[in-house]
């Protein structure tokens, strides 16, 4: 994360705190991490992400009923090495992340993107995500939220 975020503008990409990705991945079911590792070196990842009736979830920025929020995913970070970059590593990344939440009974995924990183925008355009809000997050960063229903 570090490596890709020192490549953009501050701001643009947010560095997940240590502890949140700690208990992320502590937390069995509610998440799971994919990686891309050619020839056993990381070079892309993402973190997806049930957020479940938690404050956070995305879904309640948007006004998906209570009783949906289970059913929504979190991309929650996703990082490309940048000698990596333009080889649509973050795509693959989130459809098979898609794919796999799918499959653990999400319908909606969500993720947000700040407005000015107009490559990860257009890249989750590309795989058919909405911008559906614009706020403040993470400390007052403006953030882009997209949406897409994964059925």
């Amino acid at each position: 994360m570090r490596a890709a975020a020192i490549t953009v503008p501050d701001g643009e990409y947010i560095v997940d705190d240590l502890c949140d990705i700690m208990r992320w991945c502590a937390s069995g079911p509610e998440s799971f991490g994919l990686l891309f590792e050619p020839d056993g070196e990381l070079t892309a990842f993402i973190i997806a992400r049930f957020p479940r009736d938690g404050a956070d979830n995305l879904g309640r920025d948007i006004k998906i009923a209570d009783a949906e929020l289970s059913k929504v995913v979190h991309m929650e970070s996703v990082a490309v090495l940048p000698e990596y970059r333009g080889q649509g590593l973050q795509r693959k990344l989130v459809q098979r992340a898609e794919s796999r939440a799918k499959k653990e009974g999400a319908v909606y995924s969500m993720c947000t993107v700040d407005p000015r990183n107009s490559i990860s925008l257009d890249n989750f355009k590309e795989l058919s995500y909405q911008v559906v809000a614009e706020k403040p997050k993470y400390g007052g960063h403006d953030r882009l939220i997209l949406y897409k229903r994964l059925d």
